[in-house]
């Protein structure tokens, strides 16, 4: 059983036998989540520097580092031991030379001004209407893609992913 609240285009799910889940369990039950609302089961995980937005697209940079799925372990475990609420997000879909598309999804935060949770647990994060990502592939576009980003106004979302850089600090930690 858990409750869901929409917000802003948003279905925020607090599943309550996931208080203590692990990664793995968390992210099983997230894919049963996406599932039900017709997205893949497949996950691309991200960090901040994967990710532009330019007006309402959203642009992911292909290809992931190999580790990206063990730093959003570590991070969703350093996050549960700091007892903090661990949003479990789902960004949108892309297509990744693939026959299928895939979801994209990261470990939320709080979001920049927004105060510290006082739950903790896992939550899920799950758009009512999931953006299609463009893949990009090649440096060059990256790059153009990344100062157009800077030019539009960031969307809040921006601010809830977390830095792959940033994370060496929780990875160290476990």
């Amino acid at each position: 059983m858990s409750a869901t609240l929409d917000i802003d285009g948003w279905n925020e799910l607090h599943p309550t036998g996931l208080r203590t889940a692990s990664f793995t369990e968390a992210v099983t039950a997230l894919r049963d989540v996406v599932a039900s609302r017709g997205l893949n089961r497949q996950f691309e995980w991200v960090f901040r520097e994967h990710v532009a937005f330019v007006k309402s697209r959203i642009f992911v940079r292909m290809p992931l580092p190999a580790d990206t799925f063990h730093r959003s372990r570590a991070l969703f475990e350093a996050k549960k031991k700091a007892g903090d609420l661990v949003p479990l997000a789902v960004l949108g879909t892309i297509r990744a030379n693939t026959p299928t598309e895939r979801t994209v999804c990261y470990i939320g935060g709080n979001c920049a001004g927004e105060p510290r949770s006082d739950a903790e647990g896992t939550q899920f994060r799950v758009p009512l209407h999931p953006t299609d990502g463009t893949v990009i592939r090649r440096p060059l576009l990256w790059s153009a893609v990344r100062f157009g980003e800077r030019l539009s106004t960031t969307p809040m979302i921006a601010r809830d992913l977390p830095s792959y850089a940033a994370n060496d600090t929780d990875l160290a930690a476990l």
